[in-house]
């Protein structure tokens, strides 16, 4: 290779490095401009609250904050009579001679309950809104989930209220420690075909546990019961037996006339 021929290769290579050199600082400042830009604002993901039942059911109690067990009528339980008129989804009459939870809507040949106190007042006869009658009327806890509930007892119905309250003061133990049954009989009467409702006691309850917690329950809706805060409207209440006009002295308490012996 001659003298020339090679002063030109090396301005060739000079001419290629410099090229080279160039396109390297070109890289550098682009890099360094993406560097110092701004990033781009991210899109917020606003949480979606849904509606479904599990939430609904989540927040049942809000705006109910204040509102207390006590403060709401409990249901009551009847014994259906041949003149009711509780009828079911389809118009059909409920089955004579059972019993009907007016919270639940259940229909039932006997009830399985404990009973917690009791009070009497004159109420208003279902069939006859201007005759008061002298009631008995009881608060129990359903025995399998200890749902309150309320049953009154008038005319025919006070023998076995009595006969179930001697029991109970013979067997020595507060009402809420005796498991309790109510069932009912056909009787054949001179006002015609009707049912009596039976209180039969069918042992005692002897877990701690549950002990305590019936103890806590008459002691919470006991009072409330004396008071009246706890029952529905005169004019919604289903008594249980035929019409008849019996009138005794209010007493709020039981004494020994109360009972059969």
């Amino acid at each position: 290779m001659t003298t020339e021929e090679l002063e030109e290769r090396k301005e060739l290579l000079k001419k290629q490095g410099e090229k080279l050199a160039k396109a390297d600082e070109t890289v550098e400042e682009s890099s360094l401009m993406d560097s110092e830009a701004e990033p781009e604002p991210k899109e917020e993901t606003k949480a979606v609250t849904k509606y479904d039942a599990d939430h609904l059911r989540s927040i049942a109690n809000l705006g109910l904050e204040d509102l207390e067990e006590t403060d709401l009528p409990l249901p009551t339980i009847t014994l259906i009579q041949n003149n009711s008129t509780l009828v079911d989804e389809n118009d059909n009459p409920l089955p004579r001679g059972q019993f009907y939870c007016k919270g639940t809507k259940e229909v039932s040949k006997e009830v399985n309950c404990i009973f917690l106190s009791f009070t009497k007042r004159d109420l208003p006869d279902f069939s006859h809104k201007d005759v008061l009658v002298h009631t008995w009327i009881f608060l129990g806890v359903m025995g399998k989930d200890l749902r309150p509930f309320l049953y009154y007892c008038k005319n025919t119905a006070l023998g076995p209220a009595k006969e179930f309250l001697g029991n109970v003061k013979s067997l020595m133990l507060p009402m809420f420690a005796i498991k309790a049954k109510l069932t009912s009989e056909k009787i054949e009467g001179e006002k015609g075909t009707y049912f009596r409702v039976k209180f039969n006691t069918v042992g005692d309850i002897e877990d701690p546990e549950q002990l305590m917690m019936l103890e806590g329950l008459t002691r919470k809706y006991g009072p409330k019961l004396r008071q009246g805060q706890v029952e529905e409207k005169a004019e919604e209440t289903v008594l249980e037996g035929v019409a008849e006009e019996i009138r005794e002295p209010l007493s709020e308490n039981v004494n020994s006339n109360d009972l059969p012996f």
